[in-house]
């Protein structure tokens, strides 16, 4: 009862004013990164952003970019939040996948030509890599920045009525997305448009499955919904076993 009656407060909500707080200093971000692209270039934006770091960051910038990762931050949010956001959790992974989907075509067939900087200023000049972590094909756009903007978008919405958990996702986005090219691996370009496609990509799930999946578990038997459980978890928990199994 207590579960059924937290969830019908989620019903109704006029999706763009609940995420403002989350939305707009987003929308800020993106408006920077598009004036850095029009007035440096493509590359020149890259180069401006890579050559300022810091070497002491260079190992936590690395662990950080991990969880861009699809596998791995849809693992670590499931296993988290799974309990109290059954909803949430389902709209996530449906966000993750449809761009995952969109951005691996986008990739591979539109784009297949735009290799990443490491190959584009391999005879030009140095930049900045990290480690051993070094990608030279198949830039634009950016799968990890895509993730990480549908997975906190969804959360933003999960969160909504807490400020500081709001503020915590748009952070996030926005610090995974610029490892992207604090390593060396992705241009600005890549990155500012991929935040796009998964933000939007979120939003879409969150009007089209959200209020179904509440509705759903609302009316789903306790045996339905220790099923999903016992299957969530055993897939995450093995998603992480995976993940971690493939850096090692």
């Amino acid at each position: 009862m207590e579960q059924s009656t937290r969830f019908k407060t989620h019903h109704n909500i006029a999706l763009v004013p609940a995420l403002q707080y989350y939305l707009l200093p987003l929308f800020i971000f993106w408006l920077i990164a598009a004036c850095l692209l029009f007035n440096m270039g493509y590359q020149g934006s890259f180069l401006f952003l890579n050559e300022h770091y810091q070497s002491w960051l260079d190992i936590p910038m690395l662990y950080i970019t991990y969880l861009g990762d699809s596998l791995i931050i849809s693992c670590i949010i499931t296993l988290l939040i799974w309990y109290k956001s059954k909803p949430a959790v389902i709209t996530m992974i449906a966000a993750v996948i449809i761009s995952g989907i969109f951005i691996q075509l986008c990739k591979h067939i539109f784009f297949a030509g735009w290799n990443r900087p490491p190959l584009v200023f391999e005879h030009i000049q140095s930049i900045h890599t990290v480690a051993d972590y070094r990608l030279y094909y198949f830039s634009f756009p950016s799968g990890h920045s895509a993730t990480i903007a549908s997975v906190f978008t969804v959360l933003a919405f999960e969160w909504r009525q807490k400020t500081r958990f709001v503020v915590l996702a748009f952070l996030l986005t926005i610090l995974i997305s610029y490892t992207r090219v604090y390593t060396g691996v992705h241009f600005l370009g890549d990155v500012l448009a991929s935040s796009i496609i998964g933000t939007v990509v979120a939003l879409f799930c969150i009007h089209y499955f959200y209020k179904k999946l509440v509705s759903y578990f609302e009316a789903a038997a306790q045996k339905i919904i220790k099923i999903w459980n016992f299957a969530l978890y055993i897939l995450a928990f093995s998603g992480l076993l995976f993940s971690f199994g493939h850096f090692i």
